[in-house]
């Protein structure tokens, strides 16, 4: 054994040596108490068995000793030696421990012999009796918990005089961790160390400033609740009373503060909860107060868990219902097919049930045929994906083989597999040519592409893939890279001519922020929106083990011999305006690495041939029958599923956050808008002249003015417009924050009902800038399902029955202020002079009003508690009119009952 280790394992059994000194030097310290208290008695227990690592410890190193040593019978007498100490320490300890408890059980005794001995010996009671453990917080440097630990470990350690120091100082660091321990971790642990050690933690967190702001970040932070839900909104009670209780500790007058609290979190809370709140508000005759809205969710949250155990407890009475029925519907098939068909049935109800829908690929709430990522990949890539996922090669879904598939095929070779999946042979478009130069072999030709960031709406750099094309005279992004991003696009119209003279059309562009993965270039470019650039560049992989490229350069993309989509298209003033001086040539029919400013490109001929059977790849923008082909099928599936888009995800934030009913039931909504109002020029003349145009065509039509009259007549009896100026004179000049709406009337002899239609139109420009009241505002997407479903669906029934909303639209009210948004013009006598109408409800002719309307019957049907109203009002309306049936009469007039009194 060398000496340099020799003498460390010498220094290790003294440390270890030491260890069983200090026990036997807590114990020694014992045996001279006259008394032992409970604290004592519970750090013997702790040392006592802490002690056995410490036997283990020297006997691993000793033994390890022995096996290196010249000389083991001197160790030898070393480990009897210690063995014998360590024994004798732990005999005594134990002989201590039971004779404290024997201590303990006699003096129970005398309590319960004697009241006087009792109060004589509730001192040793005191030391002795095991009371329930009271455990000690954890604190982690979190300034909300910081009053709740202090308080008790002060009552528990800091002011129990029975308690030494150096215990105290255990017990504190025995409590603390994070950054909260960190802070007093180099303090030497000595009696003296532990007033430092709790003044250090007193001096930083009992800062009252702070704790204060850190109680009230608490509640302004609360994450806003998205849907109704009992536990978020436990979570929101907890929070307010938490962080009030504490302020209040600190002194903070928090029972004036019930208005600016409620206002606070009435803003955390969803759509509907916030909406159910403003009906409960309106039953309080005063301003309501702390405890009357904590009652109010606290009672809320009761009844969506109430509602949530029996939504649980019909749907397991389905699912066991559900499973039944398929048990007796495939007793007779075959072994092997029923096996895979209730397979298939299984999963199928539980994805109905629970909604969980968990991506394969990128772990994200959609199937796996939804998945962006997924899309982006090429084909081939895509089948590799798909048969690692074990999924249905038919419908990308789990839980069922191809061959049971139910659903459609494919939508260009109608094979049994996903359209995602479909290999194009490219044989649909050059049958004639190919049959000549296939057998034509030609190098590959790589272009010249680079990975850039752009910087997005978020002000992040987010990655895209560029090509750079010295032919081209514009710059162009895809759609997709847009939307990905949330850039704003501005409307354009602009034409893209490529080779042969085809021509594509642009009607979006916007700016993009790039700056090069390689270096600090930048720069700013307008591009025009396409929907798509080219085809994956390369149009496939590329083996490029052949070429040797230099070590010490950085490509612009390193991944240019992988095939993959472009998102932006860089022109020739950025190709010249990046490219640098170098060159490298690779050598015969190898491609050029050019040094650029957003690193080095790879470009040129590539000696691994391809069959020309591949498409070339150009910047052409056209429309091929492909994507006509794809269109057609898209316009011919059944209620498609798509992502809404950033437009229509604000107008659904917006409708959630400004719709509310009166006291009456009605909805209050607020027009959608994605410009201000003030871009709004004068719309008043034209109004003008458009209705002296149609008090014109009253005077060859009796029977239309009549009629039109009767119209207005009815109008404004219902309250549906309002005169708001008596007379309007010339200088009444319509203020900013208005618009005059055009309206004349369509006949309609053959019908049965209304023979006039008055049309009012949104879509008239105003004087200065060609701006409509219609282009300002969002369409919003469609809520209901599509007509072909709701027709199929209306086949299917035994009986059906029909009806429709009466003045479905002028039902709902538009927010006051925005009602100057929507005046007319208009008198009931030519004598008169020209008065001014406000509408007051939704308006049919105004973009947003086919969404609003049906939004708010979709949200009626979110507030049904019955389940089969519910029902009906989703799938069995569209617009106003209601398609729906059953089996018998009965089911019938029931659908059609409870939609009725549901609204």
């Amino acid at each position: 054994m060398s000496d340099a280790r020799s003498k460390d394992l010498i220094k290790l059994r003294g440390i270890i040596k030491g260890k069983l000194t200090i026990f036997q030097n807590f114990l020694n310290s014992l045996n001279t108490c006259e008394r032992i208290n409970e604290t004592q008695f519970n750090e013997l227990e702790c040392r006592l068995n802490k002690l056995d690592s410490v036997q283990v410890e020297y006997d691993k190193l000793q033994t390890e000793m022995e096996l290196l040593s010249d000389d083991p019978e001197q160790l030898l007498l070393e480990r009897e030696e210690f063995d014998t100490r360590y024994y004798s320490l732990v005999a005594s300890a134990r002989t201590l421990l039971a004779k404290c408890s024997r201590q303990q059980r006699r003096t129970l005794s005398m309590s319960e012999s004697s009241e006087g001995s009792e109060r004589a010996n509730r001192g040793a009671l005191h030391d002795f009796v095991r009371l329930p453990k009271i455990s000690l917080p954890i604190f982690d440097g979190d300034f909300q918990h910081w009053l709740t630990f202090r308080d008790t470990f002060i009552s528990l350690i800091h002011d129990n005089n029975t308690i030494g120091d150096i215990n105290k100082f255990h017990y504190l660091k025995a409590a603390l961790k994070g950054s909260a321990l960190i802070m007093i971790q180099n303090l030497e642990f000595t009696s003296k160390n532990y007033k430092i050690a709790w003044q250090l933690l007193s001096n930083r967190y009992d800062n009252e400033r702070l704790l204060i702001n850190n109680h009230i970040n608490a509640i302004l932070d609360f994450t806003p609740i998205q849907k109704e839900s009992c536990h978020f909104l436990r979570k929101l009670i907890d929070t307010i009373r938490r962080n009030l209780c504490a302020l209040n500790t600190l002194g903070q007058p928090t029972d004036h503060w019930d208005t600016l609290i409620i206002h606070l979190m009435t803003k955390k809370l969803d759509s509907i909860t916030f909406r159910e709140w403003e009906e409960h508000r309106n039953t309080i005759s005063t301003s309501p107060t702390l405890k009357q809205f904590v009652d109010f969710l606290t009672n809320r949250a009761d009844l969506l868990e109430t509602i949530h155990q029996d939504i649980k407890q019909r749907q397991s009475l389905t699912q066991t219902y559900l499973n039944t029925q398929s048990t007796e519907r495939n007793q007779n098939t075959q072994n092997i097919e029923t096996k895979s068909k209730n397979t298939f049935y299984s999963n199928k109800t539980k994805n109905i049930d629970d909604k969980i829908i968990a991506c394969p690929m990128c772990k994200q709430n959609h199937f796996l045929f939804s998945c962006p990522d997924f899309r982006n990949l090429d084909v081939d890539t895509r089948i590799l994906k798909m048969q690692n996922f074990t999924v249905c090669k038919n419908c990308l879904r789990p839980g069922h083989k191809t061959n049971f598939c139910k659903l459609t095929h494919c939508k260009y070779c109608v094979n049994k597999h996903n359209t995602l999946l479909h290999k194009d042979t490219e044989q649909h478009s050059t049958v004639a040519l190919s049959s000549n130069i296939n057998t034509i072999n030609k190098p590959y030709i790589l272009l010249s592409t680079a990975l850039v960031n752009v910087v997005g709406a978020d002000g992040n750099l987010h990655p895209a893939r560029a090509l750079l094309d010295n032919g081209a005279t514009a710059h162009y992004v895809t759609r997709q890279l847009c939307e990905r991003l949330g850039l704003e696009r501005r409307n354009v119209s602009s034409t893209v001519t490529g080779i042969n003279n085809q021509v594509s059309h642009s009607a979006e562009s916007c700016n993009l922020s790039i700056e090069s993965s390689c270096g600090d270039y930048k720069l700013n470019i307008e591009c025009y929106v396409l929907p798509q650039i080219t085809n994956s560049l390369p149009s496939c992989n590329i083996d490029i083990q052949c070429i040797k490229l230099p070590p010490n350069i950085q490509l612009a993309d390193p991944s240019f011999h992988i095939s993959s989509p472009i998102d932006i298209l860089m022109g020739a003033d950025v190709f010249w305006d990046v490219i640098c001086s170098n060159l490298i040539d690779l050598g015969k029919q190898r491609p050029k690495l050019q040094q650029t400013k957003l690193g080095w490109l790879v470009s040129g001929t590539f000696n691994k041939y391809r069959n020309t059977n591949t498409s070339p790849t150009t910047c052409l923008f056209s429309q091929n029958n492909e994507a006509l082909l794809t269109r057609f099928w898209e316009l011919e599936s059944i209620n498609p599923k798509y992502s809404l888009s950033l437009e229509e995800q604000a107008c659904e934030k917006s409708f959630a956050e400004n719709t509310w009913r009166d006291n009456d039931g009605r909805f209050i909504v607020t027009i959608p808008l994605k410009e201000s109002p003030d871009v709004l020029g004068d719309s008043f003349q034209s109004a003008k002249n458009r209705f002296l145009a149609l008090e014109r065509r009253f005077q060859r039509n009796p029977i239309l003015k009549k009629r039109y009259l009767d119209f207005m007549t009815e109008y404004e009896n219902l309250g549906h417009m309002s005169d708001t100026s008596k007379t309007l004179e010339p200088s009444n000049k319509p203020q900013n924050r208005s618009y005059y709406l055009f309206h004349h009337g369509i006949v309609r002899e053959s019908s049965t009902t209304t023979k006039l239609r008055v049309v009012f139109n949104g879509s008239s420009p105003s004087s200065n800038n060609g701006k409509t009241f219609n282009s300002i505002q969002m369409v919003g997407p469609v809520v209901q399902d599509d007509l072909i479903s709701i027709l199929l669906r209306f086949r299917q029934h035994k009986y059906v029955v029909s009806g429709d909303i009466e003045k479905m639209y002028r039902a709902i009210l538009v927010e006051p202020s925005q009602r100057s948004l929507q005046q007319i013009l208009f008198r009931f006598n030519p004598s008169e002079k020209i008065r001014t109408f406000t509408l007051n409800t939704v308006t049919y002719g105004t973009a947003s009003a086919p969404y609003l309307a049906t939004k708010c019957l979709v949200s009626l049907a979110e507030q049904c508690f019955d389940p089969d109203a519910k029902t009906a009002i989703t799938r069995d309306f569209y617009v106003d009119d209601f398609l729906s049936g059953g089996d018998s009469i009965q089911s019938m007039l029931q659908s059609a009952l409870t939609a009725r009194v549901s609204m």
